[in-house]
């Protein structure tokens, strides 16, 4: 099992690594991960799939999904993550046009307004139709996958109905470590994407395969 400390180290060597990319590398390879998110999006296997919970980048090197936003907003409905305090998140429905509407939120962290009506607002009950994208440090083959320690997703995906909607990481292949040990509140991811490909992590955690796209 993997010491605080060690977990620690990896968090922060990872963060540098993340920092330090090429911006023009980052706009290449980001469009590459939108490519294979799309595919896996438009398969036959996620035809019942109604709702998309995306990100945008706030931290230096993540992948820019914007042009899945966009692309997305035809086809479904997509919802963003609006941080409201320490560790607690909601996800907010948007339209096009979005962008401009965007505002710092908690630790000027970017975010959609304040939902106007509940029925912008995400919940549990349409999990079972939904694909949430999430973010992270570190990631291995097998669903497990190393935050920033803010707990925002952990503890939003905690819900027992939350565990019906399909998990997909999203990262560089760089990204991708040989373990990454999991806390006892982690909750296993289903797929991963890279600027290489999609795979499915395999439900004992030991193994994993390509994911065919259709």
């Amino acid at each position: 099992m993997m010491s605080k400390k060690a977990r620690a180290n990896l968090q922060r060597d990872m963060d540098k690594v993340l920092a330090n990319l090429d911006a023009r590398w980052l706009n290449a390879a980001s469009s590459e991960v939108v490519e294979n998110l799309n595919q896996l999006l438009d398969s036959i296997s996620f035809s019942d799939v109604d709702n998309i919970l995306a990100w945008i980048s706030h931290f230096p090197g993540e992948v820019d999904l914007t042009s899945l936003i966009e692309d997305q907003l035809s086809k479904r409905q997509v919802f963003l993550p609006r941080v409201i305090g320490r560790g607690e998140m909601e996800f907010v429905k948007i339209d096009y046009g979005w962008q401009e509407t965007f505002e710092q939120g908690f630790k000027n962290i970017p975010g959609p307004p304040a939902a106007t009506s509940r029925s912008d607002l995400f919940n549990e009950e349409m999990a079972s139709k939904s694909l949430i994208i999430i973010p992270g440090l570190a990631f291995d083959p097998f669903g497990n996958w190393i935050g920033r320690s803010f707990g925002y997703y952990n503890k939003f995906l905690v819900n027992n109905d939350m565990r019906k909607a399909i998990k997909v990481g999203v990262c560089w292949s760089m990204q991708i470590i040989e373990q990454a040990p999991p806390d006892p509140f982690d909750v296993y991811l289903d797929f991963l994407c890279t600027e290489e490909q999609c795979i499915s992590t395999d439900l004992s955690h030991s193994t994993s395969e390509l994911f065919p796209v259709e």
